[in-house]
């Protein structure tokens, strides 16, 4: 699978409200959490589709390959934390 990589963020928490949630394959050394506010997506990680919907959380850890597809409707939180403010997820 191809993907993107995403560069490095250090230091800078990122945390934003978004209407489209269609993203490419890409990776990064950053935790990203994702919390949908209304409508709904699928999620590829770690081998694995997820069906996203209002009230839905998703989490993708450093160094995995994930994408965002399919994004109906939506108003989604995102979150990019750097690792450094969670190093016992490294």
């Amino acid at each position: 699978m191809k993907f993107i990589y995403e560069k490095e963020r250090h230091g800078k928490l990122l945390c934003y409200i978004n209407d489209d949630l269609d993203v490419p394959a890409h990776i990064h050394d950053n935790i990203e959490l994702i919390y949908i506010i209304r409508g709904t997506a699928k999620a590829f990680y770690d081998g694995k589709e997820y069906a996203l919907s209002k009230g839905d959380a998703f989490i993708a850890f450093p160094q995995r390959v994930h994408y965002f597809y399919e994004s109906h409707d939506i108003d989604a939180v995102i979150s990019i934390i750097p690792i450094e403010y969670l190093p016992e997820f490294r």
